[in-house]
């Protein structure tokens, strides 16, 4: 299940106290102890001599302009308009010693950062217009969810729950915004309006439950959720957007996460440890015909469909450390789009 930190870091036990890479003792609180994983993952990784160009441009892009007025335009003004048209892929990255938010264009190009903050941002997810980001940010000192233009300008606090809110996911109207929250005890579903008010909860269950992403008909949530699994592991389960007929999508012997729709709403991307490594599958919506989309010996996780659902974006270890690739949705034609020792995951598309 997605954590509050770094969901881009695969499970590799089946207990939720020993997950995310490295192995620590049992505790009660997910938060603290990815935290520190993601921390100590970041210390390892973070090379001094790389060093992005920090986002301090706030004016907006315009229209009517030529090819080559586009291309004399900033990297940051010419991802922003490429966002619009969907041609713009949102990250987590620790480059920078610490874990900021970028855009890059989907080629992998043009990649800048948007936040500038001590704390860790995390989690981020455009809005279906592209014109706004919601993301994860600890800059409190908890996890809360936070809402922020594409240009990273007007960054704007929605949570303010004494617990930990994180990985938001939007309506594919705008309007709403699903995230998980520990306020009640455990982590649970809530959905509140795009700016903050009315926070519900969805799930009610003694076991975790996260990881939400809403269908693109604006009727079903699919999410992860330990409730039924004795050795605390996670499935993939779906529910109406009010919370209720609760069932079960997935049934496998290690974890499934991060499930992801495709935008024609016939597919549901996720990831997997069934097989041992973290890999990605997809499934129909009714949770038949899972098939394992790519194979490697190294761990790929956390998938995200492009716009027009013809390729997925995702994170892979294949190499010394975290980088964003990119698939056709068959699994061919395998592409790395960031190369950065920091490590970058958690893309959206």
């Amino acid at each position: 299940m997605c954590s509050p930190v770094s969901p881009w870091l695969p499970s590799t036990s089946a207990s939720r106290g020993e997950d995310r890479c490295l192995k620590a003792p049992r505790v009660r609180n997910r938060v603290n102890l990815v935290t520190v994983a993601m921390s100590l993952l970041l210390a390892s990784c973070f090379d001094n001599s790389v060093r992005p160009e920090a986002v301090r441009n706030s004016s907006q892009p315009g229209g009517g302009t030529t090819t080559r007025e586009r291309a004399q335009r900033s990297p940051l003004l010419r991802t922003v308009e490429a966002a619009a048209d969907g041609n713009a892929i949102v990250f987590a990255s620790g480059r920078d010693g610490g874990l900021q938010i970028y855009i890059m264009k989907a080629d992998g190009s043009d990649q800048v950062r948007l936040t500038d903050q001590g704390a860790l941002n995390f989690k981020p997810a455009w809005s279906p217009d592209g014109r706004r980001i919601a993301f994860s940010s600890s800059r409190n000192g908890k996890a809360d969810v936070y809402l922020m233009d594409a240009d990273g300008t007007h960054q704007r606090r929605l949570t303010t729950n004494p617990a930990d809110d994180y990985n938001p996911r939007w309506s594919p109207d705008g309007r709403r915004i699903v995230f998980e929250s520990t306020r009640d005890g455990n982590a649970e579903i809530y959905v509140m309006n795009a700016d903050g008010t009315w926070q519900t909860r969805l799930t009610n269950s003694p076991a975790l439950d996260g990881d939400p992403a809403w269908s693109p008909d604006g009727g079903r949530i699919v999410f992860a959720s330990t409730r039924r699994n004795r050795d605390r592991s996670t499935d993939l389960w779906i529910m109406n957007t009010d919370g209720t007929r609760v069932r079960r999508l997935t049934a496998s012997p290690g974890q499934d996460e991060l499930p992801t729709w495709s935008p024609d709403g016939r597919l549901i991307a996720f990831q997997s440890g069934r097989d041992g490594t973290p890999q990605i599958y997809t499934m129909w919506g009714d949770g038949s015909h899972q098939l394992r989309v790519a194979i490697d010996s190294s761990f790929d996780v956390t998938p995200v469909w492009s716009p027009d659902g013809s390729h997925l974006a995702f994170v892979s270890s294949r190499s010394e450390y975290l980088r964003v690739f990119v698939m056709k949705a068959d699994g061919s034609g395998q592409i790395a789009l960031t190369d950065n020792r920091g490590g970058d995951g958690e893309p959206d598309w």
